[in-house]
């Protein structure tokens, strides 16, 4: 099976294993808990694409923003990126919310113009919360920012879309099913992450289903008798 993405001989060294990177706070950082959607995205994209998250919890966009050149990602190689903020910079601390709304919605933006023009760019919104976890939040203002973030990104780079996690997590029918402790998803709202971030791509992007993408290195049929 050939893939563009092999070096051509021995000898020359080429970086071809290229990735979905996830920009995002402690709802990330659990990702790669048992039933997480970091999880499911490795094993949906295994061989395929590197998936790379970055959860960082506790941050906020303006936090992300200022140390994102600390991380050493291979923008360049990046097909996908997902950017999920706003839980945190939601928080209502004294009277306020951690990172302004509109502040949020520019880092966001600054965020997704790191990587190249070819990548393709998916922004998730805060979803409700069902429980108080040291803070109030006021989610509802960053979920109407995510939205006009991907608009605004889509017109002006183009390859860009948003997931409405609020609306997902708001009109399920159980929504306690869908958290852990009110704030960082259960399995089964992972699971709905995963499920809508798939459909995204699928309607969107489907050349990068698994399906659509090289096998990186050979297949061991390729190589058994070598």
């Amino acid at each position: 099976m050939f893939s563009p993405y092999l070096p051509r001989n021995n000898n020359e060294s080429v970086n071809y294993f290229e990735k979905l990177v996830i920009l995002g706070d402690s709802v990330t950082q659990y990702g790669y808990t048992p039933g997480g959607y970091c999880a499911e995205l490795a094993n949906f994209y295994q061989r395929r694409l590197i998936v790379e998250p970055w959860g960082l919890s506790g941050y906020t966009s303006r936090h992300f923003l200022r140390y994102f050149s600390k991380l050493p990602i291979d923008i360049d190689h990046t097909r996908i990126v997902i950017i999920y903020l706003g839980t945190n910079d939601s928080q209502i601390v004294d009277g306020k919310c951690l990172c302004p709304v509109e502040e949020y919605k520019e880092n966001i933006k600054e965020l997704a113009r790191k990587f190249p023009k070819t990548s393709k760019k998916i922004f998730v919104s805060p979803s409700i919360t069902t429980k108080v976890l040291r803070y109030e939040r006021n989610q509802e203002p960053y979920v109407e920012a995510t939205y006009k973030a991907a608009v605004e990104m889509d017109s002006e780079i183009g390859d860009t879309t948003w997931i409405d996690m609020h609306s997902a997590t708001k009109y399920n029918l159980v929504p306690e099913l869908l958290f852990s402790d009110g704030v960082h998803l259960s399995a089964m709202g992972y699971n709905i992450l995963f499920q809508q971030i798939v459909s995204k791509i699928t309607t969107l992007w489907p050349q990068l289903l698994p399906k659509h993408l090289p096998m990186q290195l050979p297949y061991y049929r390729e190589i058994m008798f070598t």
